[in-house]
């Protein structure tokens, strides 16, 4: 491996003495970018880590389900006329894609998840907020806000 990038702790699914984030690295010879969860043993200095798949355009980090073994994140590629959106559910366990369902793009947005896991939230750069079921990652409603939430913060209740 080379070029090795992380993102943020996984706070959710970290263990004590150990750093737990996703990350992409490049392959030395084609020089192909993936990423995968990444899990350091902080008193070993023990690394583990399963590609999972091509590094896509962008990646709006790890949504981690209170039951600790899936999680969700929202990934692009393309851009503009050909960005494409698709939510992707994780199997923690086994480091490895359950599921995937593209939704339409908005040109900004931000990422969220119910505090119980079983809604994913697309808001941001708008009036609304488009409710997704976790399962089926189908639109369930769109909550009308009636003011521009571009910036604005998001208090998940249970």
């Amino acid at each position: 491996m080379e070029a090795a990038t992380f993102g943020p702790a996984l706070e959710a699914i970290r263990k004590p003495g150990q750093f737990v984030s996703l990350f992409n690295e490049a392959d030395p010879y084609t020089h192909t970018k993936l990423f995968g969860i990444g899990r350091f043993n902080l008193e070993t200095r023990e690394f583990n880590f399963t590609p999972i798949g091509p590094a896509p355009t962008t990646m709006a980090g790890l949504q981690v389900a209170p039951n600790g073994k899936t999680a969700y994140t929202v990934i692009t590629n393309g851009l503009y006329g050909n960005k494409r959106c698709e939510f992707w559910r994780f199997d923690l366990a086994n480091d490895a894609v359950q599921g995937k369902a593209e939704f339409p793009c908005r040109s900004r947005f931000t990422f969220g998840m119910s505090g119980n896991g079983e809604k994913l939230y697309i808001y941001g750069a708008s009036f609304d907020i488009e409710v997704y079921d976790a399962k089926t990652f189908k639109l369930e409603k769109t909550w009308d806000l009636s003011h521009d939430i571009t910036g604005a913060g998001m208090i998940v209740a249970q």
